[in-house]
């Protein structure tokens, strides 16, 4: 939820206006640390220690700086506009996650004890684990102790993995936590905490860093399956802007752009009478960012195929494989990929299918060639960030062909069909094929409910590719 609309929600002007800002009070916050340089922080901090592993309160994973400005930041960073909701409010850290945002269960205590008898009068701690308890456990057992010993009210998390029963993590699930999920800007609990999550994310960063090189990821299955998304490692000048955008539709299965793969380590290979095949299940639209393909999530459906000559020569779950003693003499193959994937967390290009046509050989000594594997990009023009687009409004759609080097496709043939009714029915999408591109429009009608794509591209070397992509985006 952006922060106004969360500070609109808790009311706080109200409680300001009656002189409740948090002057007198102090807050701990269990966390990954704090930026103490920060604006909106520097004079709002009375103690922190560490309790982590890392060497000190410095906050290098940025987790904990987020939840003490939104409790007591000033908002001098923002003249004013992004106030914390008790900024009269001194601040107690203790840095219990370590740099990568993890931590045990020593130090999380540790932390607790210090707190609860350091004077504060609320605890927070958007932290917890996904074993879910009757207040054996150890956090959960403090929380309830220490609450009857000095009447500290803890804040915590309900976690990650809901809505369904049993679900809360420890420590939130202990009896005296007050245990706090999100909600989205329809009051739904909302992605991470429900069965309906929205795909779409654009982070927004100011960098204060001197110039650095700085890689993402994204945990965008939860803990227990660890499907994470990745992003590239780019260059950033300290004091410039920089907006990343995940899960940008159309997700499909494709190797990663030229953009991430700027050495083109990425691409799937021939060496000798082998094929490494690398494959991603799930790249963005532009193919920016990938999910890794060796491993599925909860509940996916997933499987590989590789002909040669039309004869099936084997399968896997993934195309994430090697495939020796291949014959050294020239041959068309075809590679094929299907992903079914409808999880709470997931909820577009729930269905796709992919076919890749095209020849290889044997490759001499010790040399690498990339199979010739023809690459569709997708930019669907204005969906909102819980991956929708408008009814009844024509959205700009390109289909872009790219050879496994980056290069612009030599199209010798190229078609877009669109479904509104989830592959039942296709038709062809009006365009325009210019330069390796399928340029048109979409425009869904009221009662779809989502966008479905299938693409057909052909180059001049003989290499093609099909792909469906069902429900690509929803249509509101």
């Amino acid at each position: 939820m952006p922060w106004t609309r969360a500070c609109r929600r808790s009311a706080p002007p109200t409680a300001w206006a009656a002189g409740y800002d948090g002057t007198g009070t102090k807050v701990a916050i269990l966390d990954t640390g704090i930026d103490a340089t920060h604006a909106d922080l520097s004079d709002r901090i009375a103690e922190a220690r560490n309790f982590s592993d890392s060497a000190d309160t410095v906050d290098r994973f940025g987790h904990g700086t987020h939840v003490a400005s939104i409790i007591a930041g000033s908002g001098a960073a923002s003249g004013g506009k992004y106030k914390g909701v008790a900024p009269g409010a001194k601040l107690l850290i203790g840095k219990v996650l370590g740099d990568t945002g993890s931590g045990t269960d020593s130090s999380v205590l540790a932390g607790m004890e210090w707190a609860a008898h350091s004077g504060a009068k609320v605890v927070s701690m958007s932290l917890g684990a996904n074993n879910y308890t009757d207040d054996t456990d150890p956090l959960g057992q403090a929380v309830n102790r220490l609450t009857a010993e000095t009447g500290t009210l803890f804040v915590i998390a309900a976690g990650n993995a809901g809505p369904d029963p049993s679900t809360i993590g420890s420590p939130g699930s202990a009896d005296a936590a007050l245990t706090v999920a999100a909600v989205d800007g329809q009051d739904r609990i909302a992605a991470g905490n429900s069965d309906e999550v929205n795909l779409g994310a654009a982070q927004h960063t100011y960098l204060l860093a001197a110039d650095t090189t700085w890689s993402r990821q994204v945990l965008v299955s939860g803990w227990l399956s660890a499907q994470v998304a990745l992003g590239p490692a780019r260059a950033y000048e300290a004091g410039s802007r920089t907006t990343q955008e995940w899960f940008k539709p159309v997700l499909h299965a494709g190797t990663p752009g030229p953009g991430t793969d700027t050495s083109g380590s990425l691409q799937p290979y021939r060496k000798g009478d082998s094929m490494i095949v690398t494959i991603p299940k799930y790249v963005t639209g532009p193919s920016d960012i990938f999910e890794y393909g060796g491993r599925n999530a909860d509940g996916d459906e997933t499987s590989f195929r590789l002909y040669r000559n039309d004869t099936l020569l084997g399968t896997t779950p993934n195309a994430w494989v090697a495939v020796n003693n291949l014959p050294k003499e020239k041959s068309q193959y075809r590679i094929e990929t299907d992903a079914k994937r409808n999880n709470r967390w997931w909820s577009v290009s729930t269905e796709q299918h992919t076919a890749w046509n095209f020849s290889s050989a044997h490759v001499d000594g010790d040399a690498t060639v990339q199979l010739p594997l023809l690459q569709a990009d997708y930019d669907l023009k204005d969906v909102a960030l819980d991956s929708s687009v408008t009814a009844r409004r024509y959205h700009g759609l390109t289909v872009s062909f790219r050879n496994p080097d980056g290069s612009r496709a030599d199209l010798t043939k190229a078609t877009v069909e669109v479904s509104y009714d989830e592959g039942a029915t296709w038709k062809k999408m009006p365009a325009l094929t210019y330069r390796g591109k399928v340029i048109g429009t979409v425009n869904a009608p009221g009662s779809a409910a989502g966008i479905s794509l299938r693409v057909h591209g052909e180059n001049a070397a003989g290499s093609s590719i099909d792909q469906t992509v069902i429900h690509a985006v929803h249509v509101r």
